[in-house]
This record gives structure tokens, sequence and C-alpha cells, in this order.
């Protein structure tokens, strides 16, 4: 992960590809060592320019995936990792460039105190913002009018909207009651006991002596005091502010809640994440996918017609014989580039995996090495009775491969998903899911989990006769009762 202040490509942290599209995916902030930064979006990760093995082939879930995104074409690409050959060649490194954030940031002098009217004890701090920093540091003039240099860190404070922007507070605003001021003078940050409650944390000017407390947030004044929403989204760079207006359903402008950044709810990925099913192997489609980057401008059988006269020999060789409109159509099918399915109806992927997972002793895989799948038929002849009324089917897993694929994600409050794992449209729990990219997706980050394990499939008879007892009948009504007066 390299951060995008200065010029220098050297990465200054590292984390796991399965924390990629969970804890620190695209717009999650994240502190590293020396800096704090939001995880950059998919138009600032980098990949090197030969490598094919960065893509993931899941069919259903590519189908799914497009259906659910409503886009044409869609690809999976596992995250992007340090490459030291590409760093030679071209003087620059794979990896995601993660714009830093947050821009303001606290002091560290030695202990200095306040007391308020009351006579209150405060530990305080000066706030400042990144343009006051000197060398990453702040100059600081003590009372006997020397110039100490200070070490800062980021403040834990932000703010966001249920639309999943982020932005820095305007901390002078804020201090002011909301308007605007002339006071030059580095604002302050007073802490008293152990900086957890926000009744007890004051921004403060000390020029005009207006002071603030962060609770004041919560009231109904703390729309006025953070503003409405601007459409920051720092984690696609640049210039990628929303063009529309933040609004809600009804249409109705965003305010900005504050957030403090080690949140939990302040990141929510949302993933979609699908069993491999075996499917009848496919040669020609493992042999476009092993060498798909000899195929990036071909759109049409004319351009692979005149590609085929430039490609490697162990490439083409394996195309010569096939017809080209049969190739154009495997080809099109492994980009994800079906346009006639494009708002086609997908099934759920868990009902297709539990179709698969109950299918004949033939159709759960084979043993051999390249299989994703593989399955045992256990008996249930001299198991005790109670067990073989409740459950018709234990497989033993010997092999299972699962895709994640991250989509986008919330602030705030996540995505609520069903039993088979899609969305639950109908439930509006007033936030929207935040874009990965700052164009449309034709491609999202996945990753590929195996593992191996024991299927216990629940007999249907069983599960009604349950679903039939008094108290449970009891237990689901009082149950469905507090869902509705939950929901809006």
């Amino acid at each position: 992960m390299t951060a995008s202040r200065g010029t220098s490509n050297h990465p200054v942290g590292e984390v796991r590809h399965g924390q990629l599209i969970t804890t620190y995916g695209p717009g999650a902030m994240v502190d590293l060592p020396d800096r704090s930064v939001v995880v950059g979006g998919l138009n600032l990760w980098h990949y090197s320019r030969d490598d094919d093995s960065c893509f993931i082939d899941e069919r259903r879930l590519i189908a799914k995936l497009r259906n659910l995104l409503n886009v044409g074409t869609l690809q999976l690409k596992r995250p992007p990792s340090e490459d030291d050959n590409y760093a030679q060649k071209f003087r620059s490194s794979s990896g995601i460039r993660s714009p830093q954030f947050p821009l303001w940031f606290v002091a560290q002098p030695r202990e200095p105190i306040y007391h308020d009217e009351a006579g209150k004890r405060f530990r305080i701090r000066p706030l400042i913002h990144q343009d006051r920093l000197v060398d990453e540091k702040y100059p600081w003039k003590e009372p006997g009018g020397k110039i100490q240099k200070l070490d800062v860190v980021p403040v834990r404070f932000v703010q966001c909207c249920a639309n999943g922007h982020l932005s820095d507070i305007d901390w002078d605003r804020f201090a002011h009651e909301g308007a605007r001021s002339r006071c030059q003078e580095d604002l302050w940050l007073d802490e008293a006991g152990a900086g957890n409650d926000f009744n007890e944390i004051y921004v403060r000017c000390p020029q005009c002596g207006k002071r603030q407390a962060l609770a004041s947030t919560k009231g109904e004044n703390g729309a006025s005091l953070l503003g409405s929403c601007r459409g920051h989204r720092p984690w696609l760079g640049n210039f990628s502010d929303d063009a529309l207006a933040c609004t809600d359903e009804n249409d109705k402008p965003r305010y900005n809640r504050l957030l403090v950044r080690s949140a939990s709810n302040a990141y929510f990925p949302e993933m979609v994440g699908a069993i491999s099913i075996p499917e009848e192997e496919d040669s020609l489609r493992q042999h476009l996918i092993t060498h798909l980057s000899f195929f990036e401008k071909v759109d049409d059988e004319s351009d692979l017609k005149a590609a085929l006269k430039f490609m490697p020999e162990k490439v083409a060789a394996r195309l010569r014989d096939r017809e080209l409109g049969d190739v154009m159509a495997v080809l099109s099918a492994v980009r994800g580039s079906n346009s006639d399915s494009r708002i086609e109806k997908q099934p759920p992927l868990k009902l297709q995996e539990i179709k698969a997972l109950y299918a004949p002793a033939g159709a759960l895989g084979s043993p051999a090495p390249e299989s994703t799948f593989h399955a045992e038929i256990m008996p249930l002849t001299g198991k005790p009775s109670w067990f073989s009324e409740r459950f018709d089917r234990v497989l033993k897993v010997h092999r299972l491969r699962e895709v994640m694929a991250l989509i986008g994600f919330t602030r705030l409050e996540p995505i609520v998903k069903g039993v088979d794992g899609d969305p639950i449209d109908q439930l509006d729990i007033g936030t929207k899911r935040a874009d990965i990219n700052s164009k449309e997706l034709d491609w999202v980050p996945a990753i590929e989990n195996f593992g191996e394990g024991i299927f216990l499939g629940v007999s249907a008879t069983a599960l009604e006769e349950w679903r039939q007892r008094d108290g449970v009948q009891q237990h689901s009504s009082k149950h469905r009762e507090a869902c509705k007066l939950w929901s809006p």
C-alpha cells in the first residue's frame, strides 16, 4: 500500500489480500506506522501489465454480480501485490495508492493544562491543519518564546453521511457554532477524563474564547454545526466528489454526522460469495484465462484473426483449429460480457449450492489435483435414530473453493441480507452503497478460500415439524411483531 502524498512509490504499509475485501477495502480508514490513509478505490489499484494470474474465474458469481450491479461486463481480480520485476521495468510499483486522510492533526506538547470556568482540569493539544505543518511537525511557540517542533497524530474525529461520503470536519466553523470566523490563532482540543466522553471533549478558539463540545453534534443543532454533505470521496483520489447533490430518498440534503475513525460503524464491506460447483471442463476457456492479456484489444472476429498472427506460438496454436465465432463466444463469457443477461434475474447462489450438495454421488466432484470440489456421501445406516430423523444427508467434503468478491461498502449501518445471501431490497435502513471506483465497474476485487469440512443436510420434514411446535410459533410471532416495530 502506497500513500498518495509525495512522489515516492515505495510502500508505506502492507495488508493481507483477504483484508483488502473485508476490513481494509476501498474507502476504509487505516492507521499505518507513520500516517493515516484511506484505502484507494479500484481506479488507484495498479497491476503488472503482463500478469494474467490476477484473474479469478467463477461463472455463477460473475453472473450474479452482473445482475446485482446491472453491468454488461465484469471480471474478478485478486488484489495486487508489490511486484519487483514491474518496479524495475517501469520505475513504479504495482500496489494500491491510498490518499492521506484525515488532513487535520493534534500536536503533542509537554502536558499543558487548561482549567475551565468551573475549575475543571483539561489536557489540551493544538488542533492544526496539514498546511500548518513544517516537515510533518508543528512549530509551536513555547511561553518563553522558543520554537519547538512537535510530533503530530491524525485527529480521531471525522464526518460522514449515510451515503458513505467522508471528509474532514470544518473545525473552525464547528468551534464558532457553525459560523465563519476571522480568528487567526490555532484551535485547541480540550479533553477531560479518559477522553472517551463527548461531553468532556471540546474544541476551543483561544482568540475569541468560543468553545464547543463534541456532544453538541448529537443534538438538534448537530446538522448546523457539521453542515450538509458535499459528496467528498477521498478514497477515489483528487476531483472525485459526487457530481450529484448528496440527498436522501426524498431528495432532501444529507447532513454530516460525527464519526470516530476507529469506530465499528465506520466501514461495512458488502461482499458476495459463491462456492465452486463442478462443471464440465472447458479447455478452451482455461486457455483463454491463462493468456488473457494477449486478447486485451480483441473485440470481434476480425480483431481476433489479426491478433493470431502476432501471438506467441504457444498461445495461437490452440486456437487455429477453432472457429473464430466459438473463440469469441468463450472470450466474451470469460470477460463476463454477455449483454443478453445484463438484467436477467439470477437465482440465489445459496440455493444453487444446496442443490449441488444434494447431487448424486457421481456429481460431487473429482479427487483429481486440479479439481476445486470433491465430496463423499457418508452412509446414514447405523446412526442413532435421533440423528437419522433430523438429517437426511452427510457429506465428507475433501476439497472446497469459495470465491468472495467486494462490490461496495456502507457506513453507519450494514446492508441487510436474507437467508439466501441476497440483499433485502424492500428493507430500507437509510444507507446507500458507496462506489469503490470512479467509473462504472468492469471488475471487482475477489479472493479464493480453500478448505474442507463436514456438510450436514437438515431434513425438511423434521424442520417443518419443529416449526409447528407451539413454543416456536409463539416466538416467531413475537419476532415478526418486533421487526414490524423496528422497520421503517
